[in-house]
């Protein structure tokens, strides 16, 4: 039995099958993982989406790679009637959204209160079938005029309730060989 030695994530795959390459042989193994963590509060009116700052930028192995992507935001709002809404956004476009309502998203969190946080999480397989590097990131705000937050709630540092800040978000994309 042979090696093959991956140059560009220096994992050594041993050739078995004839004609096959060695990638091929290990299709649906982990090549890479990519994290983001934001610690940090943000707040957004809804005037417009704006970045997270959970950000991923990652260079396939093959093109024929897949990305497992996943992520996990605590949120809030200053309303009891608000939602807070999240895109994921691939070198600048949109990417997994919705097409049966009027404002088409990734993701969203439908009456977070103003004194309790809920936790955004969202899984997607993506395809870019590409070998160039690709900037995976997160979008977000808040429904109509309120106000979201995200790593905290409304209430912060107020009131008797003192798991009101302090949370964090993360942001993992994972290349699984195709």
């Amino acid at each position: 039995m042979t090696t093959i030695v991956d140059g560009t994530t220096g994992i050594t795959f041993p050739s078995t099958i004839s004609g096959v390459s060695a990638i091929q042989q290990y299709s649906g193994r982990v090549l890479q993982v990519q994290t983001s963590v934001l610690t940090t509060t943000a707040s957004n009116n809804g005037a417009a989406y704006a970045d997270t700052g959970l950000t991923v930028t990652i260079t396939p192995t093959s093109s024929s790679s897949k990305f497992l992507i996943q992520w996990s935001i605590p949120n809030g709002s200053d309303t009891s009637t608000a939602s807070v809404g999240f895109n994921l956004v691939r070198n600048g476009t949109n990417i997994a959204q919705g097409t049966g309502g009027t404002y088409n998203l990734t993701s969203s969190n439908d009456s977070v209160t103003s004194n309790h946080a809920a936790i955004n999480a969202f899984v997607f397989l993506d395809s870019p079938a590409t070998t160039s590097a690709i900037t995976y990131k997160v979008q977000w705000k808040a429904q109509g005029s309120t106000t979201g937050y995200i790593n905290r709630t409304n209430a912060l540092n107020g009131g008797s309730d003192v798991f009101q800040s302090g949370m964090i978000s993360t942001f993992v994309v994972t290349e699984i060989a195709g």
